[in-house]
């Protein structure tokens, strides 16, 4: 015959699967619900709280390693971020008045795709939009350019074209796609001052804070075909943008 367990026992014993039971619930109820889908990017969600200051932005690169990788990639600019979003329609014009309407500047369109510049401070919103399918980061972009001497007209022997059977580039005009071109006014005096850019080149489509890569491939594009026009169009901030800006190259005449 089985002896009971002393009352005192009984009741701890008792307490303690209670105490397990509600530590469980607790822990499941603080895990995010599944299946949940979000529109918006996780890499722009947690921007969300960082979106009072361009301070509090500074001080989260600060404390969080991860966080500065994140925001490095990203394009911020005075608490707006660059953007891709896809529209649940065919035309994109309909999302970027929607966009437009919630603060995005630089907003271009082409297709389903939208891109421009976002108030950090109304991520948050995005997932009201309805014609909205998805929307991410447009990242920056690698970028090769620096102080150094261009080879590229060695590199690929047009100097012996040249002079072989002088030509010059003269007929062609040549569009460029890139960051920015003028953000260094200064340097792009220097540059057509130094005989290294044409003064005539034609800008499109610019922006005031960049590395001006556009402006390394105009020197380099002047040297090997010191005959040709020039056309820039930044390639900022997104797919969009990008993808208008071949259609505006060729608008402009460019046949390179």
């Amino acid at each position: 015959m089985k002896q009971d367990l002393p009352g005192v026992m009984r009741n701890f014993i008792f307490l303690a699967l209670i105490c397990i039971h509600s530590n469980l619930g607790l822990a499941q109820a603080s895990q995010p619900a599944k299946g949940i889908k979000y529109k918006t990017a996780a890499a722009l969600r947690e921007l969300q709280p960082q979106a009072t200051s361009a301070n509090a932005r500074t001080n989260a690169i600060k404390t969080e390693a991860s966080n500065f990788r994140k925001l490095n990639a990203l394009q911020i600019k005075d608490n707006y971020v660059a953007i891709d979003a896809v529209s649940n329609l065919e035309n994109g014009q309909e999302l970027l008045q929607q966009l437009q309407q919630l603060g995005l500047k630089n907003g271009s369109v082409y297709g389903r795709m939208v891109s421009g510049f976002f108030p950090i401070g109304k991520i948050d919103k995005l997932e009201t939009i309805s014609q909205l399918n998805s929307v991410a980061p447009a990242y920056a972009p690698l970028r090769n350019s620096g102080k150094v001497e261009s080879q590229g007209n060695a590199a690929i022997k047009a100097d012996v074209v040249q002079k072989m059977y002088r030509l010059t580039g003269v007929g062609s005009k040549i569009g460029i796609l890139s960051d920015t071109y003028g953000a260094d006014a200064d340097g792009v005096a220097a540059g057509i001052a130094s005989g290294d850019l044409p003064g005539d080149v034609q800008i499109l489509s610019d922006f005031d804070e960049g590395t001006d890569e556009g402006r390394a491939m105009a020197e380099t594009v002047h040297d090997v075909a010191p005959g040709a026009k020039i056309a820039f169009h930044s390639a900022y901030p997104g797919q969009a943008a990008f993808a208008n800006g071949i259609i505006n190259l060729a608008e402009a005449g460019c046949n390179i």
